[in-house]
């Protein structure tokens, strides 16, 4: 009986008290499914139909559905076979005028449609958002368009590019816009110090509020609440500064 009703407040703790509303079940793990992707497609309301990689179906369906229609879902391809092949033949894909993808791999999307240019607009852990290169989409592409922080970059680029003064600007912006829709600590505290070591070259203001977005869904990244703290003192707010600083 004592193991039964543990198990149930393991249950409904991890359930119905959870502050992330795109956790389900014993929760997800951002490394596997698109949780920063589906935010990211929610909040900016991204429209059309879409494509979408046959494993994140199942959690796209219950996030998105029936707001956005989910292209295809699988658990299982060896059933599925013949629906999944087709889903995969390009001329048969070109009938659905997909606007934007969700996948794990945005070299697939090249394969699958050949004849259309896909911008990435979010990479997080787990997958890829890019929008179809349309006039529709332009405004869209131009806010949230990745030019360097690109999907499957390597640590010797992106040390590379940080070194550059002309690109360092927008590869903050990009990685500050990734961490905003989602969990990923490694890389907040990577920006966090990358923020501290170029700080005399950003302003104050424009510092904190690279902080704040970037710790939305990174509260543990001790880098960002430092530089938060530090860009906080330098614009004359002691209290604020402080109070980052403890955490």
């Amino acid at each position: 009986f004592v193991l039964i009703a543990v198990v149930l407040v393991y249950i409904i703790n991890i359930n119905f008290f959870t502050p992330n509303p795109y956790y389900f079940s014993f929760r997800v793990d951002e490394n596997y499914q698109p949780i920063a992707a589906t935010r990211f497609i929610k909040e900016v309301g991204l429209k059309g139909n879409m494509y979408n990689d046959g494993h994140f179906g199942g959690y796209l369906a219950f996030h998105l559905y029936p707001e956005r229609k989910i292209l295809y879902m699988y658990n299982y391809p060896e059933v599925f076979n013949s629906v999944i092949q087709q889903l995969h033949n390009t001329k048969f894909l070109e009938g659905f005028n997909i606007n934007y993808a969700i996948t794990e791999d945005i070299g697939w999307l090249k394969l699958l449609f050949p004849n259309i240019r896909f911008v990435p607009v979010l990479w997080d852990t787990a997958a890829v958002v890019a929008l179809r290169d349309a006039p529709e989409n332009r405004l869209l592409i131009d806010k949230y368009g990745l030019k360097y922080y690109l999907p499957g970059i390597g640590a010797d680029e992106l040390k590379t590019l940080e070194s550059r003064p002309d690109v360092l600007p927008v590869l903050i912006g990009e990685i500050s816009n990734s961490l905003a829709f989602g969990n990923n600590i490694p890389l907040a505290d990577h920006l966090g110090a990358l923020l501290i070591k170029n700080e005399n070259k950003i302003s104050p203001s424009e510092g904190a509020i690279i902080s704040k977005k970037a710790l939305k869904y990174n509260e543990k990244s001790a880098y960002l609440w430092a530089s938060l703290g530090s860009f906080s003192y330098r614009a004359g707010d002691k209290d604020s500064a402080l109070s980052a600083f403890k955490k």
